[in-house]
């Protein structure tokens, strides 16, 4: 779907120069600036059509629960379009993982100084090959770029942008959507909490974004400035404190509980409790981690012997085919 080819877009073409911005360089951030402004271009063009094809997306599953609908009584009543609302979810976790990367980079910084550039060159925009009007247009360009970008308000903005059309079509108003919608972040938060730390986890865990992501839509439609629903939230905490640190993009890891703190008030939960879930995981990760080495190194060794045993003279090919499909998965497993 287009969700996939935007992913697929983010991953090979913006992330990976907004990754090597946040390193060190012993480029002047003038220079960082003018040779990063293409990509920002690019990042700002994404983002804006990450936000339209959230309203699409928004307004066709509305479109479909909708209880005056014919359609939503003789189909969709008892349908559950997952598919469509992790979509949603993964999109939205794109614009995090892009507020992420900015936020952690010198870009915003870097900007700013090649703004007072540019006014430098006013006086004499003809010695520098431009005129006062591409001059203009170029700063207003830059200064949008800092205004979308560089607040870390990509993700807010999406959430909070406009998705009601008057007259046609209210998505808070709308029960039967906002009920399948909860029901959608309580399954997928059922399913990951599950799933993460299990033999059989492989990339649950990458999927708390979306479902994050997705709590924080539903509480901006239902009732955006007041507390969430407690028991809502209390499930996407506890799935938050199960993977208190998520990977997004390479080395780039995201922190979910400030992450709701920052964007939904949830009753009794602070910043300090977040901190402190934190400091106790990265504890026990770095308490386990010989353990875990070892008994990884053992699986791994174990699964390799028997990957390379011979069964060319067994009796039973179909015993052999079962098997080898069995080590082909408990492989894959591994290498997760």
């Amino acid at each position: 779907d287009e969700v996939d080819v935007l992913k697929a877009r983010a991953t090979a073409h913006l992330f990976p120069p907004l990754l090597l911005a946040s390193e060190a360089s012993e480029t002047s951030p003038t220079a960082q600036a003018a040779q990063l402004l293409p990509v920002l271009l690019a990042v700002q063009q994404f983002v804006a059509r990450a936000n339209s094809l959230c309203i699409n997306l928004l307004h066709q599953l509305a479109s479909l629960y909708m209880a005056k609908s014919r359609l939503f009584a003789a189909t969709f009543k008892s349908v559950h379009l997952r598919r469509v609302f992790d979509s949603v979810g993964d999109l939205l976790a794109l614009l995090i993982s892009l507020d992420e990367l900015l936020r952690r980079s010198p870009i915003a910084s870097n900007l700013a100084a090649y703004r007072r550039m540019l006014q430098t060159l006013r006086p004499e925009p003809e010695k520098y090959g431009s005129t006062n009007l591409e001059l203009s247009a170029l700063e207003a360009r830059v200064a949008s770029v800092e205004d979308e970008l560089c607040g870390g308000s990509i993700f807010r903005r999406c959430i909070t942008q406009r998705f009601d059309v008057p007259g046609m079509l209210a998505l808070a108003t709308n029960k039967e959507f906002m009920a399948e919608l909860v029901e959608h972040v309580k399954h997928q938060a059922a399913f990951l909490a599950s799933s993460i730390g299990q033999p059989s986890e492989t990339t649950q865990r990458t999927q708390v974004a979306s479902v994050v992501s997705l709590f924080c839509l539903h509480h901006e439609l239902s009732a955006p400035g007041r507390a969430a629903d407690s028991r809502l939230a209390k499930l996407v905490w506890e799935l938050g404190k199960q993977a208190a640190l998520v990977p997004l993009y390479g080395p780039l890891l995201w922190r979910p509980l400030p992450f709701l703190i920052e964007n939904v008030p949830i009753r009794g939960r602070s910043l300090k409790e977040a901190q402190g879930r934190e400091i106790e995981f990265v504890g026990k990760l770095d308490s386990d981690l010989a353990k875990e080495v070892g008994a990884l190194r053992l699986s791994v060794g174990t699964w390799l012997v028997r990957f390379l045993s011979d069964l060319t003279n067994h009796a039973s090919k179909r015993e052999v085919l079962g098997a080898s499909a069995t080590l082909v998965i408990n492989g894959l497993l591994l290498a997760h």
